[in-house]
């Protein structure tokens, strides 16, 4: 050993130790596919290497090389050790249920792995995924423990932030921030962002199960006592329990099936203070209302035409008929609906007739899905009420 404390091996790596008071150094370079730094424990509970962090100091660390090295790489072996493991906050050293490359097993509310983005686009964590598996995944716990957790706009300092807890974005999109109401940035737990005909957020229910046992692709639940929204389970892609609120219009290519259901306006007479709100009419039949008002000629006959769509979309009529001004005692309908048409008659020569038809559709949609006027609740639904 030379007089600076300094020793250099020859081989495969070399390495060198260089000490100063309590410090010890240790370098190593190497070339092709051997070993820089090896270390191997044959004891029950010790470590083959170790390092103690101080400050904002790693105790280990590792930095990717500029031709795609990478910093750090654990591999998991045929048996249950893990590549690279972290515990948060000194919990038990337990082991993963299989190899895993990465294990992270928190303990007294700290996490095993945290990851923290850097400025620019830099990402905490990234996963590439091959085949059918996930680039991250997450298995929730048997005691109500979630598989993966977001949490919007806090960071673990406590630092307020726009970014959401969880980002999704499809087909390859741009990673742009979330827009809340009114084009305001907000912090939400999961943020989903579509792309080239792909989906942001994708779910899907309870995939080769029955109806009875499915539950829902997506799930969430408003706050109690809130008019935040929520996503409950159900054969559903998507089952939302609390308010929801649609800022542009909805089209529904299948049945809305509703508990009540009407429009809500802002008052004709006071606008800026008031709401009108209308309930929707509701049958236990599919049907249209067709109605107007009509003059008499002068024998009292009133002929109607009706759409050119009318005979091909409707049948099983019904009338209604009122006449303006003066009874009409004969007043009825002397013709019934054919060729988009009906006529009315016995009204007072001149006289105006107020009609009203209805139709129950015919059309192969309603023909293909009939309304089921009373059905049994689902198992899952047994014995829980509509909300009053």
């Amino acid at each position: 050993m030379s007089s600076d404390n300094q020793y250099t091996a020859l081989g495969p790596a070399a390495v060198g130790f260089q000490t100063s008071g309590a410090n010890i150094d240790i370098g190593a370079q190497i070339s092709g596919n051997t070993v820089g730094v090896r270390g191997s424990c044959q004891g029950a509970v010790g470590d083959g290497v170790q390092g103690n962090g101080t400050g904002n100091f790693s105790g280990i660390a590792g930095w990717g090389g500029a031709d795609s090295g990478t910093g750090v790489i654990g591999f998991g072996t045929g048996g249950a050790g893990p590549g690279v493991r972290g515990i948060g906050a000194g919990g038990p050293n337990t082991g993963p249920g299989g190899p895993a490359g990465v294990f992270g097993q928190g303990g007294a509310s700290a996490p095993g792995v945290v990851g923290q983005a850097g400025s620019g686009v830099a990402d905490g964590v990234q996963g590439f995924a091959t085949g059918n598996f996930s680039g991250v995944a997450g298995f929730g716990g048997s005691d109500q423990g979630t598989g993966v957790f977001g949490l919007g706009g806090v960071s673990p300092l406590g630092a307020q932030a726009a970014g959401p807890g969880v980002r999704g974005i499809g087909g390859g999109g741009p990673n742009t921030v979330p827009l809340g109401v009114n084009g305001l940035v907000i912090a939400v737990g999961v943020y989903g962002q579509g792309a080239e005909a792909a989906d942001g957020v994708y779910g899907v229910a309870g995939a080769g199960l029955s109806a009875e046992q499915s539950m829902g692709g997506v799930h969430g639940v408003g706050g109690a006592g809130s008019p935040e929204p929520g996503v409950l389970p159900g054969s559903y892609a998507g089952f939302f329990e609390g308010a929801v609120l649609i800022t542009g219009n909805l089209s529904v290519l299948g049945t809305v099936t509703k508990g009540g259901g009407g429009f809500q306006i802002d008052h004709p007479l006071d606008s800026a203070n008031k709401y009108l709100v209308h309930s929707f009419v509701e049958s236990p039949d599919m049907k249209n209302f067709y109605d107007g008002v009509a003059l008499a000629d002068s024998g009292g006959e009133v002929p109607v035409e009706l759409p050119a769509y009318f005979d091909a979309l409707n049948g099983n009529f019904r009338y209604q008929l009122t006449p303006i001004g003066a009874p009409a005692p004969k007043l009825h309908v002397k013709e019934e609906v054919k060729g988009n048409r009906f006529v009315i008659a016995g009204a007072n020569p001149g006289q105006r007739v107020c009609w009203q038809i209805t139709g129950s559709r015919k059309d192969a949609w309603a023909i293909a899905n009939p309304l089921i006027v009373e059905r049994d609740k689902r198992r899952v639904e047994e014995g829980r009420l509509r909300r009053v």
